[in-house]
């Protein structure tokens, strides 16, 4: 990869240093401010095109890029801090040596259930021993989360949400300008994160612009500065030898993110965009939670772990604007992407007989996509009702490749195992689906219906290796499948300021390749296939009311999610065997309230609170249990103020979280309510320089935020506990961030 790239930043460069100036720009839909570009937060994820959040009958967050910037946002976890009713966890287990961020939970259901996209490019599928945290906070435009299935529109796997993340283009940079740079320098003290961009757009000739992005970031490991070293309520019966269970793993990491872009505007009905992206993240860690002599007589010593993960992205997008009676609009995009998580280890024990063990391991797993979307706009009355049709296709290839080896070297006898892990057959995936959506508008516009309706069909064929361990009746198989997944939402306003919204929506998504086919035999368990596993579904019902005024707007609703057939993983089927199975039913409801209100130029109060109960049920006989995955009430309120005189702002949020009180099992930990307050601050030092600040936790509060990674139970094992200390699921204490952005 380190030649293409170079290559790519050289005629990048190259093209820049050689180019006239010209007083042409293709347009931006962008603002500016005394030298700090504003991205104006509008989402596109629900509906396929330009819509304000309050005119859809979906619930959408938009996170604007200036936003990411000012708060000092540097990671997924951070990015959804004050966006309620989405999580992101940090694993904290021995299994994951690298306290990696897990993914989005959307109303309580996450993994692979929520799509995550980036400029309309998937983001590879989470496994057991990996994660979805394939992203940087750089370069961004804005993020949208949709709550809420976002099937018919965005694919059979968005069941729970979508999540959206838009890069920079150039126009966003050059504002008019024939050159624009953009320079950013930024600290965080949880993790030790140092981080820096650059950024360089140009307007090459009157149709043609560029845009060069790089940036790199360095952290540590999270310093847990409220957890306990006796490990709190569930103790710590690690060995004397070991790190303490209020302290992660040592941790050394670097990302690097490089992003290009092409944009030619022949003319000003049509535009080509080429972007090409190049994603890596590189950690070292040293485990330490078992390390030294054990009770058995044995010892471990050095275990130095390392993880790589990379995205690649090129792609073409095609936007058309035809002056035809039947076509407003022609969008076509098609995209390659190869993402791949590398993880090996090198360990030195001494075994019992006090014979020199050394243990080298590694497992590879690697998603390539080829996608191809289509998507096309009509616009035409009949009578008295106005529609505007998206429709069009969408699909893409997917090969699919895990690898596991153990490498055992005992006083100089090598021993390797293959196939180990939670291998699973290799598969490729064929998604080709197509797609209607009509917008109708009645009564003069008072009334807003939007049907829409996917004919989704899926096809999964494995290709296991000769490493594969085949069990007689469960041997991977092709499977394919095909389903109508409908939607219909309304937007009824009852005057000029006030609207009722209500939507009702299906997904449906298929077992992952490793649900389907993971087989493993292990001395003392077993890892067994289920390829008789069923498609997930939902059905979603929700509706509200909104207003929207000079001064601000609000927003509250209620919703309700049925899922059927939903997976679980590694459920006992057998006195020693594990596997994946569809439990019967899971069912989750809540209300969720946003507002804003500008009392004055220079004051403005923001607030919102979410509330989630789920319950589970495990068979058509068993009785509903309490669902572990939901977050309890949390309400927060943010009191912004600026000074425009002195180019300085403020912002201060304070969120407040009802304690845990139910759970599936009476034994599992219930984290505490808790209350605790951010700060930010924004100071424009200069025409095109800003610096912000933020403070975090600003009273130093321990407490644990709900949905934890996993669920603790006070009966767990000490082997369980030594491994999984729950006091590494604290959060972090009183946090500083500081950050400089110079736009030239």
């Amino acid at each position: 990869m380190k030649r293409p790239l170079t290559l790519t930043i050289l005629s990048l460069y190259i093209s820049l240093a050689y180019a006239e100036p010209t007083d042409t720009q293709i347009s931006s839909t962008a603002e500016i401010e005394e030298g700090v570009t504003e991205l104006d937060p509008i989402e596109i994820t629900a509906t396929r095109g330009s819509k304000q959040k309050l005119e859809i009958p979906e619930t959408v967050e938009v996170i604007a890029g200036t936003q990411i910037e000012k708060q000092n946002i540097g990671n997924i976890q951070e990015l959804v801090r004050h966006t309620l009713g989405v999580a992101v966890a940090r694993r904290s287990s021995g299994a994951d040596p690298f306290a990696n961020l897990s993914g989005f939970n959307i109303r309580g259901v996450g993994g692979n259930r929520v799509q995550v996209q980036v400029d309309g490019s998937r983001i590879i599928e989470e496994i057991q021993d990996g994660n979805r945290n394939f992203m940087d906070m750089s370069h961004l435009k804005s993020v949208e989360i949709l709550k809420g299935p976002g099937s018919v529109l965005w694919g059979a796997d968005a069941l729970a949400g979508v999540v959206k993340f838009r890069t920079l283009d150039p126009y966003d940079l050059l504002q008019g300008k024939s050159w624009a740079t953009k320079v950013n320098l930024g600290y965080g003290s949880v993790n030790q994160e140092f981080n820096q961009g650059f950024s360089v757009a140009s307007q090459i000739s009157e149709n043609n612009q560029v845009l060069l992005s790089a940036t790199h970031r360095r952290y540590h490991e999270n310093k847990l500065n409220n957890a306990r070293a006796d490990g709190g309520v569930m103790g710590c019966p690690r060995i004397a030898d070991a790190i303490a269970c209020d302290r992660l793993n040592p941790l050394n990491a670097d990302v690097y993110n490089v992003l290009g872009k092409w944009v030619w505007q022949p003319n000003e009905n049509h535009e080509v965009k080429v972007t090409g992206e190049h994603f890596i993240s590189d950690s070292d860690a040293k485990q330490l939670y078992d390390y030294g002599q054990q009770t058995n007589g044995s010892f471990n010593g050095d275990y130095d772990r390392y993880q790589k993960q990379t995205r690649s992205r090129l792609s073409i997008e095609d936007t058309w604007t035809p002056e035809l009676n039947w076509l407003n609009q022609a969008k076509m995009q098609l995209s390659y992407s190869p993402q791949k998580r590398e993880f090996w280890s090198n360990r030195q024990q001494i075994n019992t007989a006090k014979k020199p063990v050394n243990t080298y391991s590694s497992t590879n797993y690697e998603e390539t996509f080829l996608q191809a979307d289509i998507q096309l706009e009509s616009q035409f009355n009949t009578g008295p009702v106005s529609h505007t049709l998206t429709y069009g296709f969408q699909g893409d290839h997917t090969k699919t490749d895990y690898e596991n080896l153990t490498v055992t070297n005992t006083n100089g006898v090598i021993v390797s195992k293959p196939a180990g892990g939670f291998n699973f057959a290799n598969a490729t995936t064929r998604r080709a689906d197509l797609y209607l959506q009509d917008e109708m508008r009645l009564f003069d516009d008072r009334l807003v219906l939007t049907p829409g309706i996917r004919w989704a069909t899926y096809n999964i064929n494995p290709k296991p290796d000769v490493d594969y361990v085949s069990i007689t009746g469960k041997e991977p198989r092709k499977i394919d499948s095909k389903e109508w997944v409908p939607q219909i939402g309304a937007i009824f306003k009852l005057d000029d300021n006030y609207s009722l919204y209500a939507r009702y929506a299906e997904g449906f998504k298929m077992p992952t390749a490793q649900q389907l086919f993971t087989s493993v035999k292990y001395p003392t368990f077993n890892m067994i296939p289920n390829p008789n596993l069923r498609p997930e579904s939902v059905k979603s019902y929700e509706a509200g009311l909104r207003g929207s005024f000079n001064n601000g707007w609000f927003s509250v609703g209620g919703f309700y999610s049925d899922y059927k057939d939903y997976i679980q993983n590694l459920v006992v089927v057998g006195p020693n065997d594990f596997s994946c199975a569809n439990i019967n039913r899971v069912k989750i409801s809540g209300i969720e309230a946003s507002g804003n209100v500008d009392l004055s130029p220079t004051w403005s109060v923001h607030a919102q609170a979410s509330y989630q109960y789920g319950k589970q049920q495990k068979g058509n006989d068993a009785r509903y249990v309490y669902f572990d995955s939901v977050s309890p009430l949390t309400a927060s309120v943010g009191v912004k103020w600026k000074k425009p005189e002195w180019k300085f702002g403020a912002e201060v949020i304070g969120t407040v979280a009802r304690g845990v009180n139910k759970s599936s099992n009476p034994d599992y930990y219930k984290p505490r309510g808790y209350a605790v307050v951010d700060t930010y601050f924004n100071w424009q030092l200069a025409k095109n320089v800003q610096l912000n600040a933020s403070i975090q936790n600003l009273f130093d509060r321990r407490y644990f935020s709900a949905p934890l990674a996993t669920t603790y139970s006070y009966k767990d094992s000490n082997s369980s506990k030594a491994t999984n200390p729950l006091e590494l699921q604290v959060a972090p204490g009183r946090a500083f961030g500081l950050s400089l952005v110079a736009n030239f």
